[in-house]
């Protein structure tokens, strides 16, 4: 995200930019110093003794202040979630200008990761959950074709329930399997085990 601003302030000219990535806190501030003074006299880079960078939740009411001495052109910010407001002044030869235009930032909300749906325990102290091969029509079969650790991923869609539990189809290779037969082997059928 990147946002330019025109300087609009009476004292001394002020470009103000802001740069930063989607949903981080952090942004850079940038600036483009003036080269005159409001009386038309040239204003020579080395004359800068550095800018005030000020913020706040209101373009009336930037409390928060930060000075970048010398002749530095950004800075970095950390700010939390909402909708901010900056600006800032240039300092030189013992005076500050008025306050530069005015930038606008919104931080956004952090987005919260997905629930991750895990294998369940189907009997109580035991860390492997029994998995059962997935038959054309979509249910289970009879026979349990291996096990799966407690606590793994799952990620399939729930293909059946089975006394109340929702079984999910999961990657073979995260099986351990119970007596394969040859055919297992050479093509792994599909399998489903309890997720929660």
């Amino acid at each position: 995200m990147r946002l330019s601003f025109t300087a609009t302030i009476v004292a001394v000219g002020l470009c103000l930019l802001l740069a930063g990535v989607s949903q981080a806190a952090v942004r850079t501030v940038s600036w483009t110093h003036p080269t005159y003074n409001t009386d038309g006299s040239a204003l020579p880079v080395a004359q800068i003794t550095g800018t005030t960078v000020v913020w706040g939740t209101s373009a009336t009411a930037m409390t928060s202040s930060k000075l970048v001495t010398g002749t530095a052109t950004s800075t970095t910010i950390d700010f939390g979630p909402g909708t901010w407001f900056v600006a800032a002044r240039t300092n030189a030869n013992g005076n500050s200008s008025a306050v530069s235009n005015v930038a606008q930032v919104v931080i956004p909300q952090p987005t919260p990761n997905p629930p991750i749906v895990t294998v369940q325990a189907v009997v109580a102290g035991i860390n492997m959950s029994p998995a059962y091969k997935i038959l054309a029509d979509g249910t289970r079969s009879q026979v349990v074709a291996g096990f799966v650790s407690v606590g793994s991923a799952c990620d399939g869609p729930v293909v059946f329930k089975y006394r109340e539990l929702s079984y999910r189809e999961i990657a073979t290779a995260r099986v351990s399997w119970w007596k394969p037969t040859l055919a297992d082997v050479r093509s792994p059928p599909r399998v489903a085990v309890a997720c929660a």
